[in-house]
């Protein structure tokens, strides 16, 4: 599903970004990428803020708390645990059919 056009108020603007670097965006900001027709691997990390407790709409993939005022024990700060959690994401997922995410809804304005 794409993008209805009516929701696209500009035309695109192109935000190249050197090897290493980084492009921080507001949550509601349309944005896509090239496609990759290079032999090599292009990465990208996808972080995004969500209040604790709020669903992020992606319940297949692990989240964490990086920071917490109210609840410092609940902090993941050790990044082996964070990979592990990936990793038994990915090794499930592969054993199951892909979950299927839609963060546009053809009915609202804003990103679901």
């Amino acid at each position: 599903m794409e993008i209805p056009s009516k929701l696209i108020a500009r035309p695109s603007v192109a935000a190249p970004v050197k090897r290493g670097g980084a492009i921080l965006m507001h949550r509601r900001m349309i944005h896509s990428s090239l496609e990759n027709r290079s032999n090599g691997i292009r990465w990208s990390f996808d972080l995004r803020y969500q209040p604790t407790g709020m669903p992020t709409g992606r319940p297949a993939f692990p989240g964490f708390v990086a920071r917490s005022r109210h609840n410092p024990g609940s902090e993941l700060k050790d990044w082996r645990l964070w990979a592990n959690l990936w990793k038994e994401t990915r090794d499930r997922l592969v054993a199951a059919e892909a979950p299927k995410f839609n963060r546009w809804n053809v009915d609202s304005p804003v990103c679901a």
